[in-house]
């Protein structure tokens, strides 16, 4: 029996203003099309705490928090250690580490 492969969206924006008011549709949808993971990523680390709201919300959902080079001139330099207070406070570290 051949079993259908489970696909993660490694790349995703739920946060762009496109999907307001749809997440909960588009999840479904992504679903239904095989993916049982999704990573949405932050553009602007000022933005972190929207796209974190957004993984806590959706069991299938997890969030990448960093600066998008575009964005580099227009946001501060983020320092190691605030990336890493980020890390530490995050729920879904013992999430990732069960993952298969």
């Amino acid at each position: 029996m051949i079993t259908a492969p489970k696909l993660t969206d490694s790349h995703c924006h739920l946060d762009f203003p496109d999907f307001e008011g749809e997440l909960d549709q588009i999840i479904t949808r992504a679903a239904e099309a095989g993916v049982h993971r999704m990573v949405t990523i932050c553009t602007r680390l000022r933005q972190e705490p929207q796209v974190r709201a957004i993984a806590e919300m959706h069991a299938p959902v997890f969030y990448a928090a960093g600066t998008h080079p575009m964005n580099a001139d227009k946001e501060p330099l983020a320092k190691v250690e605030e990336l890493l207070a980020l890390a530490r406070s995050e729920e879904h570290t013992s999430e990732l580490q069960s993952l298969p």
